[in-house]
């Protein structure tokens, strides 16, 4: 396959998953180097489409600890064949620490403040410290900060699963990768609280069901006679299981060619605890020296 040229091996990789991408890059070096090449091309071109210096913007991803979510990093992680919509605008977590960072940067490329919200529709937990709307002509940045030290921590209050992602400077990460790629999601009971039903959050999810996804309420079947076998199996399926972002059913997957792609350092790294039913109560058990957030 790799003596074809690269644009048609590149449109071989557009019809693959990132699960099989990932497994693919671990066969050898050179896979390693072609399949994290197709992946950095693809978020490049994603990124110029808001910032014309998309090299200049991974940087600042990586200086300050910022990460892509929303529609544009859901077109990353889903293959590229089965994306028939265009995002229409970028979504950037921050921490707090590095607003005016970010900020700056943004203003110096043409992008002017037009709005910001001290409370989202789309987060009525305390996750976000505020989102501020960039515009530039046509083109629309939304700059979510978060209320943590960790730009990461507002995506897992989103509305669903399929939005459960994000892309780092030098990595991909999915918490629901499995249900993503298949169209299908659940709705996050974390979302309703505080009155999080708004109309804002509504056409949210119905922005995701036009493009195909099958969000529901529960998972089927997921009744009292199966839940508990659920939560013994991990069935990650299931709206009452605990998950981490940093266990083996989350995808993360590195785009450094220099780097084994399933090897994660979390050296330094939140990591977060949800459940897509409520807060819970019990404890986690974390044996590396990270930081802990239980949202």
């Amino acid at each position: 396959m790799f003596k074809l040229p690269i644009e048609d091996i590149h449109n071989i990789l557009d019809l693959l998953t990132l699960d099989t991408l990932q497994k693919l890059a671990c066969v050898s070096s050179l896979c390693r180097a072609v399949v994290v090449n197709y992946l950095n091309r693809r978020k490049s071109i994603l990124f110029a489409k808001y910032v014309e210096d998309a090299a200049a913007f991974n940087d600042l991803l990586r200086c300050t600890g910022s990460v892509v979510s929303g529609s544009l990093a859901l077109q990353l992680i889903l293959p590229r064949a089965s994306t028939n919509w265009h995002s229409t605008d970028m979504d950037i977590y921050i921490s707090l620490s590095h607003k005016s960072t970010v900020m700056s940067f943004l203003a110096d490329r043409g992008y002017n403040e037009i709005n910001v919200e001290n409370a989202s529709p789309y987060y009525p937990l305390s996750a976000v410290n505020s989102v501020i709307t960039m515009a530039k002509k046509s083109k629309t940045v939304d700059v979510v900060v978060s209320s943590t030290l960790d730009a990461i921590y507002p995506i897992f209050q989103f509305h669903s699963t399929p939005v459960m992602n994000y892309i780092g400077a030098d990595s991909l990460f999915s918490a629901y990768p499995e249900m993503s790629t298949n169209f299908w999601g659940l709705l996050n009971s974390l979302s309703w609280r505080g009155g999080g039903r708004t109309r804002g959050y509504m056409n949210a999810l119905a922005k995701y069901k036009r493009r195909g996804f099958n969000i529901q309420v529960v998972c089927a079947p997921c009744d009292v006679r199966v839940e508990g076998e659920h939560i013994s199996r991990g069935y990650t399926h299931c709206r009452r299981i605990i998950r981490t972002s940093d266990d083996e059913n989350c995808l993360w997957m590195s785009l450094d060619a220099t780097r084994v792609p399933e090897e994660r350092s979390k050296q330094g790294d939140a990591v977060v605890v949800w459940c897509l039913f409520g807060p819970c109560d019990c404890t986690v058990a974390v044996k590396r020296n990270v930081r802990l957030i239980i949202v």
